[in-house]
């Protein structure tokens, strides 16, 4: 995410915005868990909420 110019604030306000509008936990900190680019992200939020796959692909 910093290749995209998103310093540590800007990534806790899109971590914090990711849990408010779709109900998942974002725990940067989890062991093996690398979010450097927005497809990770979207797979993180697709895994936590099957039911939205559709809707997020």
């Amino acid at each position: 995410m910093v290749a995209l110019g998103l310093d540590s604030l800007g990534l806790l306000r899109l971590v914090d915005a990711i849990e408010l509008e779709y109900g998942v936990e974002v725990d940067l900190q989890a062991p093996g868990r690398g979010l450097d680019t927005l497809d990770d992200m979207v797979a993180l939020v697709a895994k936590a909420r099957p039911e939205q796959r559709a809707a997020v692909r």
